[in-house]
């Protein structure tokens, strides 16, 4: 019987990776391109992760005074902080801490329901005692990091890597405070605040499980995320804006209409703490007033450096942006639009010197002042970045900007500090995040094509 060829025979001997199968064959360059990207993202991504961490350790520098250079000092720095250490000095044992489940927290003349914001107060004070201010501020300074690696995970999650990471990143370096959109540095250094830092842990936290329960299909994670919602609600009222988020998150994840019993089981969970809050405070609780002025308010936090111009009645720096729009589409061939722009501008100052009651000619000698022409910079910015948005309709600044309304809403009438604003830098971060590498990519592309018409130009 006559064997297989010898030529056969001497080509499977010098190679024999040629008999494997073709999936084989079409499988060991993904493994090994798999293996590359992993090989390549674990150096960089850990030194995203801990610039990001760098970030919030910048925003939090005020308290790096209090724990490194203090000795034993009196952890009643402020007055709210004097009510507090009173009310959870007096609770001698474990046991009579068990009233704030079922009543006011540990302050009772302001009767919040924040049940584990008491506990956890009442944990620090036996632990460091009165004068442990510096172990006070260190709690207050690590829950604020951790809030920031919850948030970075959340965004990473929800947008990818390099959005997610840079949108963490100017959360944790209070960028929004640039326009004037909530500073998450009035948080520090008082340890009172850090009611503030583990609500939006816990929310922060029980969004990313949500995000990864979505993606997964698994209900693990998804009681895993309203476990750590209901410890937001023990925390501070503004949890209860999470079913708000969770039904945002999955929209911005395709999943909204696939996944509506799971976003309805937040609302049900906050509905059933509502109740237990309402029977144990007697009602809804202290709250504060505003003497009507909260739509103002909420005017400049959700609009920005445009709102606050006009809110001010002082529309020159709106005006002057109208006209240098104006100039600019006149350059560009666009007469219409031009003449639109001019008109406002130029019906904004009268406007503005007729609220204001002066003269037209004293408001256009305020054209000189530098200021002017940085608040209009600061308005033009913002503005150019909210009309990008506008047009490019980007899902990620559309799901940042509605986070933004739907943290504020709840703070509408209360004349609360800055850091009651802590929850909604987020979005914000978001926003900025997205508006910005939109204009780097414009402004590469101009370049490129720049670029290009130089070329072809040097060749004919």
């Amino acid at each position: 019987m006559a064997g297989p060829p010898a030529a056969a025979l001497g080509a499977a001997g010098r190679a024999p990776h040629a008999m494997m199968p073709a999936a084989c064959e079409s499988a060991a360059p993904v493994q090994r391109a798999g293996a590359r990207a992993r090989t390549q993202w674990t150096v960089p991504w850990v030194l995203v992760c801990a610039a990001v961490i760098a970030c919030g350790l910048w925003s939090a520098r005020s308290t790096l005074p209090w724990i490194v250079c203090a000795g034993p000092a009196s952890i009643k720095v402020d007055l709210d902080c004097d009510w507090l250490t009173g009310a959870v000095a007096r609770q001698e044992s474990f046991g009579q801490t068990l009233k704030w489940w079922a009543g006011p927290w540990c302050y009772e003349r302001i009767p919040y329901y924040r049940p584990l914001t008491s506990l956890f107060f009442w944990w620090e004070y036996r632990a460091f005692g009165p004068d442990g201010l510096r172990w006070f501020t260190l709690v207050h300074l690590l829950s604020h990091l951790l809030t920031v690696s919850l948030v970075l995970g959340l965004l990473v999650e929800v947008m990818g890597r390099a959005r997610g990471a840079l949108a963490a990143g100017l959360f944790a370096l209070a960028a929004p405070r640039g326009f004037g959109l909530g500073n998450i540095e009035s948080a520090f250094p008082a340890w009172k605040d850090s009611c503030d830092l583990w609500c939006a842990a816990s929310v922060a936290g029980s969004l990313w499980c949500f995000a990864r329960a979505l993606r997964l299909g698994s209900r693990r994670l998804l009681v895993a995320s309203l476990s750590l919602f209901v410890m937001a609600l023990t925390f501070k009222e503004m949890a209860y804006v999470t079913p708000v988020l969770a039904a945002l998150t999955a929209w911005r994840l395709g999943r909204l209409g696939v996944d509506r019993r799971w976003v309805a089981a937040f609302f049900a969970l906050a509905a059933a703490a509502l109740l237990f809050r309402l029977w144990a405070l007697g009602g809804m609780g202290y709250h504060y007033s505003t003497n009507g002025a909260w739509h103002h308010r909420l005017l400049l936090l959700a609009v920005g450096p445009p709102a606050r111009a006009a809110a001010n009645l002082d529309l020159l720096p709106l005006s002057l942006v109208l006209v240098i729009a104006g100039v600019v589409l006149g350059m560009a061939g666009r007469r219409l639009g031009a003449l639109v722009a001019a008109a406002l501008g130029a019906a904004g100052t009268v406007a503005s010197a007729t609220l204001l009651g002066i003269p037209v000619t004293d408001l256009l000698f305020r054209l000189l002042m530098p200021e002017v022409w940085a608040e209009a910079a600061h308005v033009g910015l913002f503005g150019l970045l909210a009309l990008r948005h506008v047009a490019r309709r980007d899902r990620d600044q559309t799901w940042a900007y509605l986070w933004v309304l739907a943290a504020l809403a709840p703070l509408a009438r209360m004349p609360i500090g800055e850091h009651g604003l802590y929850l909604a830098t987020v979005g914000w971060g978001v926003w900025l995040a997205v508006a910005g590498l939109d204009v780097a990519e414009s402004a590469a592309r101009m370049a490129r094509q720049a670029s290009a018409g130089m070329h072809g130009r040097a060749e004919a």
